[in-house]
């Protein structure tokens, strides 16, 4: 496990992690009386469902060694990342071009949805969230790959799912931590964290983006530069 291996993984994760309407709909959740209850079954279907997908993904590409053997050295180590990198940086740039949610604005269907939670739908709930956008699937599915890729020995594999699992529920696992060891306090500091998170979310991951974006193709462009250098 390398550090661009880990900033791509982190990364990959953040896609997953950078959902508002899930964050934004479990912070209000956790400022009614029943949401402290039903919040943790949430964040529990959400990892759940997200160690199982990168697990299984990470396994299927460990028995394919052959697709994996296919990819030479310089794409997977370099080519890929600076393309990763670049995505990051231009997602973040639209990220921060959205203009904030104004703090009156009624909610979505689906931050209805949280009103009327049970453990069991919460567990649904939270694991469908995780995966079913397009772009946290896909992030999923390359987070998988990279884990899987050729060499890579099962301690370095195990501790990249870790992180990614880790990263990617982050969003959703903070604000239920808050509330558990927070104390009297965590109703005024959820309250505050809802009313920035439900405004800034997006300009706050874009920013995120750029910094992740930057340093990945940063790391990928020096790795290509010790390679050329050594070559001459």
């Amino acid at each position: 496990m390398n550090v661009v291996d880990t900033i791509e993984i982190i990364g990959l994760a953040t896609i997953v992690a950078a959902n508002p309407v899930p964050v934004v709909s479990l912070l209000a959740l956790l400022t009614r009386p029943s949401g402290p209850r039903v919040a943790p079954f949430f964040v529990a279907g959400w990892m759940g469902a997200t160690l199982t997908l990168v697990t299984a993904l990470s396994l299927g590409g460990f028995a394919l060694p052959s697709i994996a053997g296919s990819v030479s050295p310089q794409v997977s180590g370099v080519v890929l990342p600076i393309i990763l990198g670049i995505a990051m940086v231009l997602l973040g740039m639209v990220l921060m071009l959205r203009r904030p949610t104004p703090p009156d604005a009624p909610p979505s269907r689906l931050g209805r949805a949280f009103t009327e939670l049970t453990p069991a739908r919460a567990v649904l709930l939270g694991a469908g969230l995780s995966i079913i956008k397009p772009k946290a699937l896909i992030a999923v599915v390359a987070a998988s790959a990279i884990i899987s890729s050729e060499g890579r020995i099962v301690g370095g594999a195990v501790l990249l799912i870790g992180v990614f699992v880790v990263v990617a529920s982050s969003t959703v696992a903070a604000p239920v931590a808050l509330q558990f060891f927070g104390g009297d306090r965590a109703a005024v500091m959820l309250q505050r964290v809802h009313i920035f998170v439900t405004r800034y979310f997006s300009r706050s991951m874009g920013i995120l983006f750029l910094a992740l974006g930057v340093t990945l193709a940063a790391f990928a462009i020096s790795r290509l530069i010790v390679r050329q250098t050594r070559l001459n």
